[in-house]
């Protein structure tokens, strides 16, 4: 399956796992109209409406912080910020989109929606 939709996706990697693929895969064959945008959480549109609005990296350190396993020195290194500044990110993050980072359906759904749109064009 990886290897066909692989190819399908005009990938430049010769090598082609399964778990690169699932998640695009499954999206593929969800309902005709089931797109990106109807799986997004409002919270979420709303934060990248305000980065767009704002000129911010809200959404990028959103995913950034989840990606790395909600750990901040991790996320402060890969972002090259300091943890203040972290810390005061995320609790605007919170006031506008209600997310508690605690919750691992809540992480769980963020790493799904952030690993589904690649969040090229959101961030």
């Amino acid at each position: 399956m990886a290897l066909s939709y692989g190819r399908k996706s005009n990938s430049t990697n010769w090598v082609f796992r399964y778990e690169d693929y699932l998640l695009p895969y499954l999206l593929e064959y969800a309902p005709g109209d089931m797109t990106l945008r109807t799986l997004c959480h409002p919270g979420l549109l709303k934060l990248i409406g305000y980065d767009r609005k704002n000129y911010l990296e809200y959404t990028k350190t959103l995913k950034t912080f989840v990606e790395n396993n909600c750990s901040q020195s991790s996320t402060c290194r890969s972002m090259y910020i300091q943890r203040s500044t972290l810390l005061q990110r995320l609790s605007r993050i919170n006031d506008l989109t209600g997310f508690d980072l605690e919750d691992a359906d809540t992480r769980l759904y963020l790493l799904i929606f952030f690993s589904l749109s690649g969040a090229a064009e959101l961030i």
